[in-house]
């Protein structure tokens, strides 16, 4: 658990923080029959101005044995760098490890809208949607085979748009991971391929 807090007086100017604020993160996990772990996050702020994203957030990553994790609220989670990397999400998820198969489905929100202030010359941004999902085998010896998926999408309606707000962005992105062993060399020959952006909306 950590808290810390903020004065802001200006002098002979304009005010543009809040005069105090607060900041509180608190981490706390429990295990139940050493094979249930839930993990809780909790972040406070009473400072929120109205051009930052939220940043009060709560989420619980449940854990099930080996086999099965849960996601609920905000969280983060890899599922690779070249597709979703460390992005917070507002929403849930389910990752499945059944023998060697790798199964993961991720489904919410990266960023929440706020609305366009031109006082400020700030033209909004758009609640931001994430659907993400990895396909994988994995071998004893560490070798690996994985596909991962990842679409997001602005949402145009979720604020009211100026002259000074951007256009709406979408992007499809898929890759391919795989590690393997050569034993009759002696070394690694890791496979990756890169990222494309099937359909950029501009």
């Amino acid at each position: 658990m950590g808290a810390s807090a903020d004065v802001y007086r200006p002098l002979g100017t304009t005010s543009r923080l809040p005069t105090q604020s607060y900041r509180v993160a608190g981490r706390l996990q429990l295990t139940v029959f050493d094979q249930i772990v839930l993990p809780f996050e909790l972040f406070l702020n009473s400072g929120r101005l109205g051009y930052q994203q939220p940043f009060n957030q709560f989420g619980v990553t449940p854990r099930f044995g080996s086999v099965v994790q849960l996601f609920a609220g905000w969280y983060s989670t890899r599922i690779s760098d070249l597709t979703v990397g460390d992005s917070r999400i507002l929403g849930g998820g389910v990752e499945l490890s059944p023998g060697p198969l790798r199964l993961a489905l991720h489904y919410g929100y990266t960023r929440q809208p706020v609305q366009p202030d031109t006082s400020r010359a700030f033209g909004g941004e758009y609640r931001r949607r994430l659907l993400a999902g990895k396909l994988g085998i994995e071998w004893s010896d560490g070798s690996f085979l994985a596909l991962q998926c990842m679409s997001s999408r602005d949402e145009p309606s979720s604020i009211h748009r100026d002259s000074l707000t951007p256009a709406p962005q979408a992007n499809v992105v898929a890759s391919v991971a795989g590690w393997a062993w050569c034993p009759q060399r002696g070394s690694t020959h890791p496979r990756r391929a890169r990222p494309r952006a099937l359909y950029p909306q501009h």
